[in-house]
C-alpha cells in the first residue's frame, strides 16, 4: 500500500464520522509502499491488515455473497483481464471500450477514484492523467493481481479455451500506463474509506448491478467528490438481478417505487439532485471473453456529469 494512502484512508465502520486509520507501530516498508502492517481506528478500535503490500480496508458487517465468489476464481481474473487489456495486447474480438471511457475523463489533479476496478485499467489511466489514482474492489484476487501488474509492469495469466484447457495470457504495460502512481485496495463500495471531497475524478464502471444497495453506492460517490469542480463518470448496463440485489432497491427496471422507470433517468435525476451537471451521455459497447467460443457483449449507458 502506497504510503501516501496514510492522508486519507478513514475508518469504514465510522462513516459518515471521519476517523483516519493510524499505522500500527512494526509495519513493513519498502520506500513508500507499506508491505505489511495493521491500520487500526482509534474510535472503534478495528483492525484492518496490509499483506502483501495489499490493504484490506472492509467494514465489520460486510459480507461475501454467492454471486461476489465467482470473482475471486481464476476463470473469472482471466476473463477480466482479457476485457481490461485485450486491445493492448491485440487480442482477437477484444473491445476498446475501456480506451473509450478513459478519452471521456480530462486530466485533472490528484487524487482520483476507480470504483470497482477489477484489473485496473482506468485507474491507470487516471493515475497516468492526474498523477495518483486510487482503484477499490471487493475482490481480494482482483486487488492482487492489478498490483502485481502495476508494479511489475506485467503479468503471466490463463485464460480457458475450452472446459478445463487454458491457454497463456500475458499483459504487458504500455510506458504511458506506468506513468503517476496507481493503487489498488480491497474496499466496500457501498461505504468507501474516505473522506468527504477527497476526490476530483472519480469512475464507476458496470458496477450498480453488481452490488446489494446501489444507491448507497451513488450516495458515496456524491460524498467522496469534491463539492467543485469535480467530474464523475458512471457506466452501467443495468443488469439487475434478484440474486444479487432485491428489485425494491433496483435503480430502475420496476413500474413501482421511486425507482420505478428507467435506471438512466432516475441516475440522472439523483446526479442533478446532488448539484451535478450532465457533460455527456452514450452508450459504450464492452466485450467479456469466457472462452474461445464464447464472448458476450453488453452495452453500458454511459454518463459523465460535473459540478
Amino acid at each position: 500500500m502506497h504510503a501516501r494512502l496514510l492522508d486519507f484512508l478513514m475508518c469504514p465502520d465510522c462513516l459518515p464520522g471521519e476517523v483516519p486509520l493510524r499505522l500500527q507501530g512494526g509495519a513493513v516498508r519498502e520506500d513508500d509502499d507499506i508491505l505489511s502492517g495493521h491500520l487500526e481506528c482509534p474510535r472503534c478500535s478495528h483492525t484492518h491488515n496490509i499483506t502483501d503490500g495489499t490493504a484490506v480496508v472492509l467494514p465489520q458487517n460486510s459480507v461475501t455473497s454467492a454471486a461476489q465468489l465467482r470473482y475471486e476464481t481464476a476463470a473469472a481474473l482471466g476473463s477480466y483481464l482479457w476485457t481490461h487489456f485485450g486491445d493492448i495486447t491485440a487480442e482477437d474480438h477484444a473491445c476498446d471500450a475501456y480506451a473509450s471511457w478513459a478519452g471521456m475523463l480530462q486530466d485533472g489533479e490528484a487524487p482520483a477514484l476507480d470504483a470497482g476496478s477489477a484489473m485496473g485499467r482506468i485507474t491507470m489511466e487516471l493515475a497516468a492523467r492526474c498523477g495518483f489514482a486510487v482503484g477499490v474492489d471487493f475482490s481480494r484476487s482482483f486487488v492482487r493481481t492489478s498490483r502485481e501488474l502495476w508494479k511489475n509492469g506485467r503479468i503471466d495469466s490463463r485464460i480457458v479455451t475450452e472446459g478445463r484447457l487454458t491457454r497463456e495470457f500475458s499483459v504487458e504495460l504500455p510506458d504511458r500506463l506506468r506513468q503517476g502512481v496507481a493503487e489498488f485496495i480491497v474496499a466496500d463500495a457501498m461505504a468507501l474509506p474516505f473522506p468527504a471531497g477527497a476526490f476530483k475524478t472519480l469512475s464507476s464502471l458496470n458496477l450498480l448491478d453488481k452490488i446489494c444497495r446501489p444507491l448507497d453506492h451513488v450516495h458515496e460517490l456524491f460524498r467522496v467528490a469534491m463539492d467543485s469542480g469535480s467530474t464523475l463518470l458512471i457506466a452501467d448496463p443495468f443488469s439487475w438481478a434478484e440474486d444479487i440485489c432485491p428489485p425494491e432497491d433496483w435503480l430502475g427496471g420496476t413500474e413501482k417505487g421511486e425507482f420505478a422507470g428507467r435506471a438512466r433517468d432516475n441516475l440522472e435525476r439523483l446526479l442533478a439532485g446532488d448539484g451535478f451537471q450532465i457533460r455527456n451521455q452514450e452508450p459504450i459497447w464492452w466485450t467479456i471473453r469466457n472462452h474461445d467460443n464464447h464472448y458476450e457483449t453488453i452495452r453500458s449507458w454511459t454518463t459523465v456529469a460535473g459540478r
